[in-house]
């Protein structure tokens, strides 16, 4: 069942100078800039996550590791412990 278009009115005077002035720059309807303009926010909520959004997470996990472990030792002192533990 299709339904017919249903009018809106906006009664906010910055919303409808921002899309008048967007339509002149762009050579458009009003109705063309507000259409591209949903279609838009559409299009970013249900598309893909950008990289850092999708890795955000995992570097969260990374640096709480990262947190509680203990300092790297250094070659020097790693090779002087193993040799402590292998001389008779």
């Amino acid at each position: 069942m299709r339904r017919s278009p249903m009018a809106y009115q906006i009664k906010d005077e910055t919303i409808l100078q921002g899309l008048r002035y967007l339509a002149r720059l762009r050579h458009k309807t009003v109705a063309d800039v507000l259409r591209d303009a949903v279609r838009n926010e559409v299009d970013r909520e249900t598309g893909p996550l950008p990289a850092g959004e999708r890795l955000g997470p995992l570097f969260a996990k990374v640096a709480s590791l990262r947190a509680g472990a203990p300092a790297p030792l250094n070659a020097e002192a790693q090779k002087q412990q193993f040799d402590e533990l292998w001389e008779p």
